[in-house]
């Protein structure tokens, strides 16, 4: 039996089934520990495991039918490599040499930074400073530094001027309005942030492959991986104004007025304007991050994307390179 994802104490039918399988197999973190969902509800655990205490919802003692306890696989998401393996095992009756935390010691028994070749740096905290040097570890120095760009750009404010963006009438071949700021074309996308706020690490790349698919792509993961920490502390934060109300007023049914608003999402800057008269909405205005990242060409210049393109010797190149501006291409462009 497989059990993918955290379980509840109450799972009686997992528990039915876990009782008469041969092998009982959780895969990923979720399934082996309980993981995030243990914070937040006491009865959530993991099939053997909460956390690292043994227990979970089938106890410490458990062994399934052919002689081993809950076969964990851990990670997020678990390794397919590591569940065929086991499961090739399984089918071969090989025999399975388990951990403490009843994990496949052959997979579970090494670490990845232990085949690194800056391994021995790593170990006596040898940090580097700066790319480029072969007798450091990059991780302490170069990654683990890298903060959310908001404390990196401190005092740093971009100066973006509202009445300097203007949509354009689309050219010919299409219905998409160009955007221009000042009338030139930008780019604003992960990228754009981090050359903004002066990371160290984009900067490098951006120096040395400049606005490449290769930095364009690093820039994206490196700001995904900075906003994970700030969303589980505004996450905390939040639960704290759980009982307040989201809006609070009179609203006035006759309002007239017009608004703008702008913030940079998760692919670049998005602006609405909206436009009220006499509590109707008559105007209704969006420009999309995809507009700046991937609008057309206007009568002076080429859109962003469109120009990055131009010159490359395969359409599967121009097709990473289209999809590396911005996200929404991928589900969209073919």
């Amino acid at each position: 039996m497989v059990v993918e994802g955290a379980v509840k104490r109450k799972d009686e039918i997992v528990k039915k089934l876990c009782n008469i399988a041969d092998y009982v197999i959780a895969v990923g973190s979720c399934a082996v520990y309980g993981n995030i969902l243990v914070l937040k509800n006491k009865d959530v655990s993991g099939l053997q495991f909460r956390f690292k205490e043994k227990g979970g919802i089938l106890g410490e003692g458990f062994i399934a039918g052919k002689g081993y306890p809950v076969i964990n696989l851990s990670g997020c998401p678990a390794n397919p490599e590591w569940i065929t393996g086991t499961l090739l095992k399984i089918k071969r009756k090989e025999r399975l040499n388990l951990d403490e935390l009843g994990r496949p010691r052959e997979y579970y028994d090494s670490l990845a930074h232990w085949g690194c070749s800056r391994n021995e740096f790593f170990e006596w905290k040898v940090e580097a400073k700066s790319l480029g040097k072969e007798k450091e570890c990059l991780l302490g120095g170069i990654y683990i530094c890298l903060k959310p760009s908001y404390k990196k750009g401190k005092g740093k404010r971009c100066k973006f001027n509202l009445e300097e963006v203007k949509e354009l009438n689309p050219p010919d071949y299409t219905k998409a309005r160009p955007v221009r700021y000042k009338g030139l074309p930008y780019e604003t996308s992960p990228l754009a942030r981090q050359l903004l706020y002066e990371n160290p690490f984009v900067k490098k790349l951006y120096s040395l492959y400049e606005d490449s698919y290769l930095t364009r792509v690093s820039a994206r993961v490196l700001e995904i991986w900075e906003l994970l920490s700030l969303i589980e502390k505004l996450l905390e934060k939040l639960i704290e104004h759980l009982d307040e109300k989201s809006f609070e007023g009179d609203i006035n049914k006759q309002a007239s007025g017009q608004g703008v608003s702008f913030i940079e999402a998760a692919r670049g800057t998005l602006i609405h304007k909206v436009v009220v008269e006499k509590g109707k909405i008559m105007k209704y205005e969006i420009i999309t991050p995809s507009q700046w990242n991937l609008g057309p060409r206007c009568n002076k210049y080429l859109g962003v994307a469109k120009k990055a393109i131009i010159g490359l010797d395969s359409e599967l190149k121009a097709e990473m390179v289209l999809r590396s501006f911005d996200l929404c291409s991928v589900c969209t462009t073919h």
